[in-house]
């Protein structure tokens, strides 16, 4: 097993009818990637994963998966999503927040001699159209180092899934934007993902409405 990258957001409060619109999948094994923004060696460093949507879909929640250094738990998680991203090239930030209720919890996982932890919070809903995307999710504090963890894309949801379509951002390690693979050795995704609803597309929406006319008129019979 290599050697983790150094330079290698989360409460669900979210509604009755949140689901996971997109996770990347779950830990590998592989490697990490920091993903911290105050910490005590690395205080600004976001991994990048690309996602796509079908259809507008309302965004309540986010997490991520990450191999914790240390004994203290991060107080939260910072998160962005933006559009446009290309090596170099930041693109347009369309939402992101911090949240300092975020829950963390062991997965069980480890790696590198470090266990894994998801954290998740709730965020204020917001909507997304149909596009590509990325998410971005760092752990706020905690007394080690953070890594988010690399995927392959076991039991992900949506997509793309282990497409290697990752940047990493880091002032810390003078990264802007750059390629993921350029510090993990190799195209990655990873653990990381978004809760919400979809919204049906007008079509769907008028199936249901037929047929919530076709129960009525056989109430009526």
């Amino acid at each position: 097993m290599k050697q983790l990258a150094i330079v290698g957001l989360i409460g669900l409060a979210f509604g009755a009818n949140a689901q996971t619109v997109f996770y990347g999948g779950d830990f590998d094994g592989r490697d990490g990637l920091a993903a911290q923004v105050n910490g005590p060696a690395i205080s600004n460093a976001v991994v990048f994963d690309n996602f796509t949507l079908s259809g507008t879909t309302t965004i309540s929640g986010v997490f991520g998966n990450f191999l914790d250094g240390g004994t203290q738990r991060g107080g939260g998680l910072y998160w962005e999503i933006r559009t446009g991203v290309s090596a170099g090239n930041g693109g347009t930030l369309v939402a992101g927040g911090f949240s300092s209720s975020a829950s963390s919890v062991a997965t069980g996982n480890s790696g590198f001699g470090l266990n894994e932890y998801h954290y998740e919070a709730g965020v204020s809903s917001f909507s997304l159209g149909a596009g590509t995307y990325w998410l971005g999710v760092a752990v706020d504090g905690g007394d080690g180092n953070i890594y988010n963890s690399t995927t392959s894309g076991t039991n992900g949801v949506g997509g793309p899934l282990a497409d290697g379509n990752s940047y990493f951002n880091s002032t810390t390690f003078g990264a802007n934007f750059q390629a993921a693979s350029d510090f993990v050795g190799a195209p990655a995704d990873f653990s990381m993902g978004l809760r919400g609803s979809s919204v049906p597309e007008p079509a769907s929406m008028a199936a249901l409405g037929l047929g919530a006319l076709a129960m009525l008129r056989r109430r009526r019979k």
